[in-house]
């Protein structure tokens, strides 16, 4: 590391390197199902969090081979990203006969809505941005 980037990041307020970040979707569906709009609030997921979600969702077989669960993964990314409406809210899991907050996701969004709003979550914490890092020219 050179001298510049080292003095730059020790002046730094490490709290300002990666603030968490929080979007405002509508889900136009569910708004015309209640009569006026019903708005989401997202919040990204931080670097450890994101590795254990990622290391709960892979699957070992018999044979040592591994996958990825990527229902498992997403509906992970959406009980973390999802602020509001709180999915563990138990007047809400009770109010559509839910057990879980996974059950209550099943419910309250549709498939396409959940990839919607997984592809948001995952927008706040940089993936997909291609100017997320910039390739420095000698």
């Amino acid at each position: 590391m050179n001298d510049l980037n080292l003095e730059a990041l020790l002046a730094v307020d490490a709290g300002k390197l990666n603030p968490k970040q929080e979007k405002k979707v509508e889900i136009p569906r569910l708004s015309e199902a209640i009569g006026e709009p019903f708005i989401v609030t997202l919040r990204s997921i931080d670097s450890e969090r994101w590795g254990e979600i990622q290391n709960q969702a892979i699957q070992v077989g018999r044979k040592g081979n591994t996958s990825v669960d990527l229902v498992k993964l997403n509906r992970m990314i959406l009980l973390d990203g999802i602020v509001d409406p709180f999915l563990g809210d138990p007047q809400l899991l009770k109010h559509f006969g839910a057990v879980t907050p996974v059950e209550l996701l099943d419910k309250l969004f549709s498939p396409g809505e959940m990839q919607m709003l997984t592809a948001a979550i995952n927008e706040l914490a940089g993936m997909g941005d291609e100017e997320v890092v910039t390739e420095v020219k000698n």
